[in-house]
């Protein structure tokens, strides 16, 4: 795996692991980024306490156990390259002077180094300067783990084993049940689709930061609680056809009550995300992508950028 900055490390859970382990379960080149953007005024105060999430089971202690059928996929899963070494893939290019890390699994976008601060960032701006702003207060919530809501400092680059399982109890070694999306666990499908919609639900803020994550998230909670986003048929209609099926689904499930079909239906979080893509039945949500009439080998153009992450590179 890609060694990347700020991995908490505790020794006292790997020992604890150890005696227990069972059998894995089932489960273009970058371009500069704008000058900082600002932060949305939050809307309201904290309904409570806001949770600084510093210590969770990281993904290295986890592989200890899931190194084959979960590690065997990870180094290439778009989750683990979100953000990773500059130069690791041939579509990175050319890595500028100074930058460490590359922004982007299948579209790399930008560059970043680290900072003498825990935790931050530097972003790579349109005039080849490094600012270090940017990237705590726009992208760490869906490009890191472990975030401070209150900071945009983070505990580990890219997306640890925390971001989708949660916050996981030792006990989990003979309970596997204590983890979310665990086979052996029926998660609600409310919260299936908020871990994912957590980052993948994109143009809506935080009600209490204004960033574009939902503020403090872990496993479990429910998405909509803090996270504002615009469900009308006029905003989904003006979205990319990709941002607008995820935008769908978690409408259909939370809002609607249509829990028959969630992320996971189609979709994995290790390795390949797509696997059972092309056999399931054909349903309505399909012609949000495909050419309704003509199969699945034609579909709408596709792109996966946002606002947010399209950065103004005039700046």
């Amino acid at each position: 795996m890609c060694e990347t900055a700020g991995r908490l490390l505790a020794a006292a859970a790997v020992a604890a692991m150890l005696a227990s382990c069972s059998s894995d379960p089932e489960p273009s080149a970058p371009g500069p980024a704008s000058a900082p953007v600002s932060v949305a005024e939050p809307l309201e105060a904290p309904a409570g306490p806001v949770r600084h999430v510093t210590e969770f089971m990281t993904g290295d202690e986890c592989l200890f156990c899931h190194r084959e059928k979960v590690g065997r996929g990870w180094d290439s899963s778009t989750h683990n390259l979100t953000v990773h070494d500059a130069g690791l893939l041939e579509r990175d290019g050319q890595p500028p002077p100074g930058a460490e890390l590359a922004l982007g699994a299948r579209q790399p976008r930008h560059w970043l180094r680290t900072t003498d601060r825990y935790g931050i960032l530097a972003i790579r701006t349109a005039a080849g300067t490094w600012d270090e702003s940017v990237f705590g207060d726009s992208c760490a919530g869906c490009h890191a783990s472990g975030v401070d809501p209150a900071t945009g400092a983070f505990a580990a680059t890219s997306l640890d084993c925390f971001v989708c399982h949660g916050d996981v109890a030792l006990e989990h070694t003979t309970e596997p049940a204590l983890v979310h999306l665990s086979r052996w666990r029926d998660d609600d499908p409310a919260v299936v689709v908020s871990i994912c919609g957590q980052c993948h639900l994109r143009g809506g803020r935080s009600r209490t930061t204004g960033r574009p994550w939902p503020r403090g998230f872990v496993a479990g909670d429910a998405l909509l609680d803090d996270f504002e986003f615009d469900f009308s048929d006029g905003a989904l209609a003006a979205l990319s056809v990709a941002d607008r099926h995820v935008a769908e689904n978690v409408r259909d499930v939370i809002l609607r009550g249509r829990t028959a079909v969630t992320c996971l239906s189609c979709h994995t979080i290790h390795g390949d995300p797509n696997p059972s893509h092309r056999r399931l039945e054909e349903t309505e949500a399909c012609f949000t992508c495909h050419v309704r009439g003509e199969g699945p080998s034609s579909r709408h153009p596709l792109t996966r950028s946002s606002p947010v992450c399209e950065l103004d590179e005039g700046a």
